[in-house]
């Protein structure tokens, strides 16, 4: 009767555990839980601006300059200008037109309004 009130003691702690960490993993993951296994499943790989990095990517926020934006990540690989006014850097792309990784930062008169980034799914 011990060891197996031990072994579901084990068992409880290890599901704990992985739940717990599961769910740090989502909140610090830029795609989440749910983004990350889906690319690991269907990313044909995702190409990156020379200078990204994903910590880099997390310290951009609403109101920095665009010069703000490049020291922390440098050139985007991409910059399409809206008819409106709003700019959009794209730090990342897909090499073969497949699922990827997004990592958008959008400008407005110079400075950040909107970060986006997840999993584009093809």
């Amino acid at each position: 009767m011990t060891e197996s009130r031990n072994l579901r003691l084990v068992a409880s702690a290890v599901v704990a555990t992985l739940l717990i960490l599961g769910t740090v993993y989502h909140f610090y993951s830029l795609d989440g839980l749910f983004g990350s296994i889906a690319a690991a499943a269907m990313d044909k790989g995702t190409v990156y601006a020379p200078g990204y990095t994903d910590r880099a990517f997390r310290r951009v926020a609403p109101g920095m300059s665009e010069a703000d934006v490049r020291e922390l990540l440098g050139e985007p690989l991409h910059v399409d200008e809206t008819r409106w006014g709003t700019v959009i850097w794209s730090y990342s792309k897909s090499p073969s037109d497949a699922s990827y990784r997004y990592r958008n930062v959008v400008l407005e008169s110079g400075r950040v309004v909107r970060i986006r980034h997840g999993l584009y799914l093809d």
